[in-house]
Protein backbone atom coordinates (compact mmCIF):
# COMPACT_ATOMS: atom_id res chain seq x y z
CA UNK A 1 0.00 0.00 0.00
CA UNK A 2 1.73 3.56 -0.88
CA UNK A 3 1.63 6.08 1.43
CA UNK A 4 2.24 9.84 1.17
CA UNK A 5 2.45 12.61 3.33
CA UNK A 6 1.34 16.12 3.06
CA UNK A 7 2.42 19.29 4.48
CA UNK A 8 0.15 22.04 3.51
CA UNK A 9 -3.13 21.33 1.19
CA UNK A 10 -3.81 25.16 0.22
CA UNK A 11 -4.31 24.80 -3.72
CA UNK A 12 -1.38 22.98 -4.95
CA UNK A 13 -0.94 20.80 -1.90
CA UNK A 14 -4.67 19.58 -3.45
CA UNK A 15 -4.02 19.40 -6.53
CA UNK A 16 -1.39 16.93 -6.17
CA UNK A 17 -3.45 14.86 -3.49
CA UNK A 18 -6.02 14.96 -6.37
CA UNK A 19 -3.65 13.68 -8.90
CA UNK A 20 -2.02 10.91 -6.25
CA UNK A 21 -5.45 9.56 -5.72
CA UNK A 22 -5.69 9.26 -9.58
CA UNK A 23 -2.55 7.31 -9.99
CA UNK A 24 -2.89 5.41 -6.56
CA UNK A 25 -6.79 5.52 -5.73
CA UNK A 26 -6.04 3.54 -3.19
CA UNK A 27 -3.03 5.18 -1.63
CA UNK A 28 -2.96 6.19 2.51
CA UNK A 29 -2.66 9.99 2.69
CA UNK A 30 -1.49 11.89 6.47
CA UNK A 31 -1.80 15.40 6.37
CA UNK A 32 -0.06 18.18 8.50
CA UNK A 33 -1.80 21.30 8.05
CA UNK A 34 -0.88 24.32 10.73
CA UNK A 35 -4.01 26.25 9.42
CA UNK A 36 -6.54 24.38 8.02
CA UNK A 37 -7.74 27.07 6.35
CA UNK A 38 -8.22 26.08 2.58
CA UNK A 39 -11.35 24.03 1.57
CA UNK A 40 -12.26 21.43 -0.28
CA UNK A 41 -11.22 22.53 -4.01
CA UNK A 42 -11.47 21.44 -7.65
CA UNK A 43 -9.06 21.47 -10.64
CA UNK A 44 -10.25 25.00 -10.88
CA UNK A 45 -9.23 26.31 -7.55
CA UNK A 46 -13.57 26.35 -6.71
CA UNK A 47 -13.97 25.56 -3.45
CA UNK A 48 -16.64 23.03 -2.60
CA UNK A 49 -19.45 21.77 -0.38
CA UNK A 50 -17.57 18.93 1.54
CA UNK A 51 -14.41 18.40 3.82
CA UNK A 52 -11.53 17.74 2.47
CA UNK A 53 -11.05 15.04 4.55
CA UNK A 54 -13.59 13.23 4.30
CA UNK A 55 -13.14 13.17 0.43
CA UNK A 56 -9.98 12.04 0.70
CA UNK A 57 -10.11 10.07 4.04
CA UNK A 58 -7.29 11.64 4.89
CA UNK A 59 -5.47 10.68 8.47
CA UNK A 60 -4.62 14.39 10.15
CA UNK A 61 -1.15 14.24 12.25
CA UNK A 62 -0.61 16.59 14.68
CA UNK A 63 3.36 16.43 15.02
CA UNK A 64 5.81 15.15 12.30
CA UNK A 65 8.46 13.60 15.46
CA UNK A 66 7.34 10.30 15.06
CA UNK A 67 6.40 9.82 11.46
CA UNK A 68 9.11 7.46 9.96
CA UNK A 69 7.22 5.13 12.00
CA UNK A 70 3.98 5.32 9.40
CA UNK A 71 7.00 4.13 6.80
CA UNK A 72 5.42 6.99 4.22
CA UNK A 73 6.76 6.77 0.53
CA UNK A 74 7.36 10.28 -0.10
CA UNK A 75 6.59 13.91 1.53
CA UNK A 76 4.85 16.54 -0.37
CA UNK A 77 5.94 19.98 0.85
CA UNK A 78 3.20 22.55 -0.24
CA UNK A 79 3.74 25.08 2.94
CA UNK A 80 4.30 28.36 2.40
CA UNK A 81 7.74 29.47 0.52
CA UNK A 82 9.89 30.36 3.73
CA UNK A 83 8.59 27.08 5.75
CA UNK A 84 9.85 24.78 2.82
CA UNK A 85 13.33 23.77 3.95
CA UNK A 86 12.49 23.62 7.56
CA UNK A 87 9.50 21.14 6.80
CA UNK A 88 11.60 19.43 4.04
CA UNK A 89 14.52 19.09 6.45
CA UNK A 90 12.42 17.28 9.17
CA UNK A 91 11.77 13.88 6.32
CA UNK A 92 14.64 14.11 4.99
CA UNK A 93 16.62 13.41 8.34
CA UNK A 94 14.31 10.62 8.55
CA UNK A 95 15.26 9.36 4.96
CA UNK A 96 11.49 10.46 3.69
CA UNK A 97 12.01 11.55 -0.49
CA UNK A 98 10.94 14.61 -0.87
CA UNK A 99 8.99 16.89 -3.78
CA UNK A 100 9.29 20.63 -2.88
CA UNK A 101 7.15 23.13 -4.32
CA UNK A 102 8.76 25.90 -5.94
CA UNK A 103 11.17 27.86 -5.46
CA UNK A 104 12.84 25.72 -2.75
CA UNK A 105 12.86 28.51 -0.31
CA UNK A 106 12.99 32.04 0.54
CA UNK A 107 16.56 31.53 1.97
CA UNK A 108 19.64 30.30 -0.26
CA UNK A 109 21.22 29.49 3.33
CA UNK A 110 18.45 27.38 3.98
CA UNK A 111 18.18 25.79 0.57
CA UNK A 112 22.17 25.09 0.48
CA UNK A 113 22.13 23.82 4.15
CA UNK A 114 18.99 21.02 2.68
CA UNK A 115 21.00 20.61 -0.12
CA UNK A 116 23.75 19.06 1.74
CA UNK A 117 21.64 17.11 4.06
CA UNK A 118 20.17 15.23 0.98
CA UNK A 119 22.87 14.59 -1.08
CA UNK A 120 24.35 13.23 2.28
CA UNK A 121 21.18 11.23 3.03
CA UNK A 122 20.70 9.94 -0.32
CA UNK A 123 17.46 11.04 -0.25
CA UNK A 124 15.72 11.82 -3.66
CA UNK A 125 14.14 15.43 -4.21
CA UNK A 126 12.64 17.20 -6.55
CA UNK A 127 11.39 21.07 -6.72
CA UNK A 128 8.43 21.76 -8.52
CA UNK A 129 9.36 23.73 -11.60
CA UNK A 130 6.24 22.32 -13.34
CA UNK A 131 7.09 24.26 -16.60
CA UNK A 132 10.21 21.71 -17.20
CA UNK A 133 6.90 19.66 -18.86
CA UNK A 134 5.04 22.80 -20.20
CA UNK A 135 5.09 21.24 -24.36
CA UNK A 136 5.36 24.88 -25.46
CA UNK A 137 8.75 25.05 -23.07
CA UNK A 138 10.24 22.08 -24.35
CA UNK A 139 8.98 22.66 -27.63
CA UNK A 140 11.27 26.01 -27.62
CA UNK A 141 14.37 24.19 -25.84
CA UNK A 142 14.65 21.73 -29.00
CA UNK A 143 14.00 24.57 -31.44
CA UNK A 144 16.82 26.33 -29.84
CA UNK A 145 19.52 23.60 -29.80
CA UNK A 146 18.45 22.99 -33.90
CA UNK A 147 19.53 26.41 -34.09
CA UNK A 148 17.43 26.45 -37.42
CA UNK A 149 17.21 30.48 -37.37
CA UNK A 150 20.95 31.60 -36.33
CA UNK A 151 21.75 32.30 -33.05
CA UNK A 152 19.30 34.09 -30.47
CA UNK A 153 19.96 37.81 -30.32
CA UNK A 154 16.70 39.14 -27.75
CA UNK A 155 14.57 37.20 -25.23
CA UNK A 156 11.34 38.86 -24.02
CA UNK A 157 10.04 37.00 -21.15
CA UNK A 158 6.93 38.96 -19.47
CA UNK A 159 4.11 37.20 -16.87
CA UNK A 160 1.70 39.81 -16.11
CA UNK A 161 -1.76 37.88 -13.19
CA UNK A 162 -3.56 39.66 -10.71
CA UNK A 163 -2.96 38.63 -7.31
CA UNK A 164 -6.40 38.71 -6.15
CA UNK A 165 -7.33 35.80 -9.29
CA UNK A 166 -4.73 33.26 -7.34
CA UNK A 167 -7.83 31.75 -4.73
CA UNK A 168 -10.98 32.59 -5.16
CA UNK A 169 -11.76 30.73 -1.96
CA UNK A 170 -9.52 33.65 0.16
CA UNK A 171 -8.82 37.09 0.08
CA UNK A 172 -5.21 38.00 -1.61
CA UNK A 173 -3.79 39.63 2.15
CA UNK A 174 -4.14 36.61 3.72
CA UNK A 175 -2.24 34.97 0.58
CA UNK A 176 1.79 33.81 1.48
CA UNK A 177 2.44 35.83 -1.81
CA UNK A 178 1.12 38.62 -0.59
CA UNK A 179 3.16 38.28 2.73
CA UNK A 180 6.86 39.23 2.82
CA UNK A 181 7.90 36.62 6.19
CA UNK A 182 5.98 33.83 4.32
CA UNK A 183 8.66 34.45 0.86
CA UNK A 184 5.95 36.30 -0.95
CA UNK A 185 6.66 39.02 -3.78
CA UNK A 186 6.33 38.95 -7.32
CA UNK A 187 9.85 38.02 -7.67
CA UNK A 188 9.44 34.54 -6.37
CA UNK A 189 6.30 33.78 -6.21
CA UNK A 190 6.61 34.16 -10.28
CA UNK A 191 9.65 32.16 -10.15
CA UNK A 192 8.60 30.19 -13.14
CA UNK A 193 9.96 32.90 -15.73
CA UNK A 194 13.38 33.11 -14.00
CA UNK A 195 14.03 29.20 -13.76
CA UNK A 196 12.70 29.31 -17.50
CA UNK A 197 15.29 31.39 -19.22
CA UNK A 198 18.11 29.80 -16.85
CA UNK A 199 16.61 26.40 -18.19
CA UNK A 200 16.78 27.84 -21.70
CA UNK A 201 19.91 28.98 -21.96
CA UNK A 202 21.95 26.75 -20.10
CA UNK A 203 24.87 26.50 -21.89
CA UNK A 204 25.13 30.51 -21.37
CA UNK A 205 27.10 32.38 -18.87
CA UNK A 206 25.14 35.00 -17.31
CA UNK A 207 27.68 38.09 -17.62
CA UNK A 208 25.34 41.03 -16.03
CA UNK A 209 22.05 42.03 -15.06
CA UNK A 210 20.46 45.23 -14.14
CA UNK A 211 16.68 44.79 -11.93
CA UNK A 212 14.37 47.01 -10.44
CA UNK A 213 11.60 46.11 -7.75
CA UNK A 214 8.75 48.01 -6.64
CA UNK A 215 5.47 47.82 -4.74
CA UNK A 216 3.33 50.83 -6.86
CA UNK A 217 -0.10 49.37 -7.16
CA UNK A 218 -2.81 50.00 -4.67
CA UNK A 219 -2.95 46.15 -3.15
CA UNK A 220 -2.40 45.92 0.56
CA UNK A 221 0.62 44.21 0.49
CA UNK A 222 4.26 44.12 2.19
CA UNK A 223 5.92 42.62 -0.96
CA UNK A 224 6.77 43.49 -4.18
CA UNK A 225 4.34 43.60 -7.20
CA UNK A 226 6.86 44.27 -10.54
CA UNK A 227 9.51 43.10 -11.21
CA UNK A 228 11.82 44.78 -14.33
CA UNK A 229 14.81 43.58 -14.95
CA UNK A 230 17.85 43.00 -18.01
CA UNK A 231 19.80 40.22 -18.13
CA UNK A 232 23.30 39.54 -20.64
CA UNK A 233 24.36 35.64 -21.85
CA UNK A 234 27.35 35.59 -23.04
CA UNK A 235 28.72 31.85 -24.67
CA UNK A 236 32.30 32.03 -26.56
CA UNK A 237 31.44 34.99 -29.01
CA UNK A 238 27.82 35.13 -28.72
CA UNK A 239 25.74 37.76 -26.73
CA UNK A 240 21.83 37.27 -25.80
CA UNK A 241 20.54 40.56 -24.20
CA UNK A 242 17.17 39.05 -22.10
CA UNK A 243 14.17 41.21 -20.87
CA UNK A 244 12.01 40.12 -17.71
CA UNK A 245 8.99 41.45 -16.44
CA UNK A 246 6.47 40.46 -14.16
CA UNK A 247 3.76 41.59 -11.91
CA UNK A 248 1.34 41.13 -9.78
CA UNK A 249 -1.64 43.87 -11.17
CA UNK A 250 -2.35 42.76 -14.77
CA UNK A 251 -5.64 41.85 -15.91
CA UNK A 252 -6.52 40.09 -17.76
CA UNK A 253 -3.90 37.49 -17.36
CA UNK A 254 -0.31 37.20 -19.85
CA UNK A 255 2.47 35.32 -20.41
CA UNK A 256 4.75 35.30 -23.43
CA UNK A 257 7.90 34.37 -24.10
CA UNK A 258 9.75 35.57 -27.74
CA UNK A 259 13.14 35.19 -29.01
CA UNK A 260 14.36 36.99 -32.16
CA UNK A 261 17.29 35.34 -33.72
CA UNK A 262 19.90 35.84 -36.23
CA UNK A 263 17.24 35.29 -39.37
CA UNK A 264 13.85 34.77 -37.04
CA UNK A 265 11.75 34.82 -34.37
CA UNK A 266 9.28 32.70 -32.07
CA UNK A 267 7.07 34.03 -30.05
CA UNK A 268 5.54 31.74 -27.40
CA UNK A 269 1.77 32.86 -25.86
CA UNK A 270 1.40 30.35 -22.98
CA UNK A 271 -2.11 31.50 -21.96
CA UNK A 272 -3.64 30.47 -25.95
CA UNK A 273 -1.01 27.74 -26.11
CA UNK A 274 0.03 28.27 -29.27
CA UNK A 275 3.78 29.50 -31.09
CA UNK A 276 4.25 31.37 -33.82
CA UNK A 277 7.57 31.03 -35.84
CA UNK A 278 8.71 33.68 -38.41
CA UNK A 279 11.22 33.31 -41.33
CA UNK A 280 11.92 34.81 -44.46
CA UNK A 281 8.39 37.14 -44.10
CA UNK A 282 6.44 34.24 -43.29
CA UNK A 283 4.93 32.48 -40.31
CA UNK A 284 3.74 29.07 -39.32
CA UNK A 285 1.82 29.16 -36.00
CA UNK A 286 1.89 25.60 -33.91
CA UNK A 287 -1.02 24.91 -31.31
CA UNK A 288 -0.91 23.03 -28.44
CA UNK A 289 -4.00 20.58 -26.65
CA UNK A 290 -3.50 20.33 -23.16
CA UNK A 291 -5.42 20.68 -20.10
CA UNK A 292 -3.02 22.20 -17.66
CA UNK A 293 -3.31 19.26 -15.18
CA UNK A 294 -1.54 17.47 -17.59
CA UNK A 295 1.81 18.87 -16.44
CA UNK A 296 1.24 18.47 -13.01
CA UNK A 297 0.65 15.13 -13.76
CA UNK A 298 3.26 14.28 -15.50
CA UNK A 299 5.51 16.04 -12.89
CA UNK A 300 4.07 13.70 -10.27
CA UNK A 301 4.54 10.58 -12.23
CA UNK A 302 7.94 11.65 -13.31
CA UNK A 303 8.94 12.08 -9.59
CA UNK A 304 7.24 9.08 -8.52
CA UNK A 305 9.09 6.94 -11.38
CA UNK A 306 12.52 8.40 -9.28
CA UNK A 307 11.75 6.90 -6.25
CA UNK A 308 10.10 3.54 -7.21
CA UNK A 309 12.96 3.05 -9.96
CA UNK A 310 15.50 4.38 -7.58
CA UNK A 311 16.48 7.04 -10.22
CA UNK A 312 18.41 10.37 -9.91
CA UNK A 313 16.16 13.69 -10.38
CA UNK A 314 17.17 15.15 -13.86
CA UNK A 315 19.33 17.92 -13.00
CA UNK A 316 16.71 20.95 -14.43
CA UNK A 317 14.48 19.10 -11.67
CA UNK A 318 17.10 18.91 -8.46
CA UNK A 319 17.67 20.71 -5.57
CA UNK A 320 20.79 22.28 -7.05
CA UNK A 321 19.23 23.80 -9.97
CA UNK A 322 16.66 25.47 -8.00
CA UNK A 323 19.19 27.03 -5.73
CA UNK A 324 21.21 28.27 -8.65
CA UNK A 325 17.59 30.05 -9.51
CA UNK A 326 16.85 30.99 -6.00
CA UNK A 327 20.17 33.05 -5.57
CA UNK A 328 20.04 34.87 -8.88
CA UNK A 329 15.99 35.60 -7.93
CA UNK A 330 17.24 36.99 -4.27
CA UNK A 331 19.82 39.04 -6.55
CA UNK A 332 17.02 40.53 -8.13
CA UNK A 333 14.79 41.66 -5.21
CA UNK A 334 18.28 43.68 -4.22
Amino acid sequence: MKKFLFIGLGSIGQRHLRNIKKIYPKSIIYAYRRKNSAPLLDNYNKALSSEIENKFDIKKISNLSNIEKLDIDAGFICSPTSKHCDDASILIKKNIHCFIEKPIDSSVGKAKRLASLAHKKKVITMVGFNFKFNPLLLFIKKFLNKKSLGHPLFVESSLGEHVDDFHSYESYKNSYTSIKKLGGGVVLSQIHDLDNLLYLFNDYKLEKFKSFTSKISSLKIDVEDILVSIFKFKKNKNEILCSLNLNFFERPKNRRLKIIFEYGKIEANFKSKEIKIFKKNKFKVKKFKYDRNDIYMKEIKYFLSCIYNKKKVNYPLSLDSSIKTLILSTRLKK
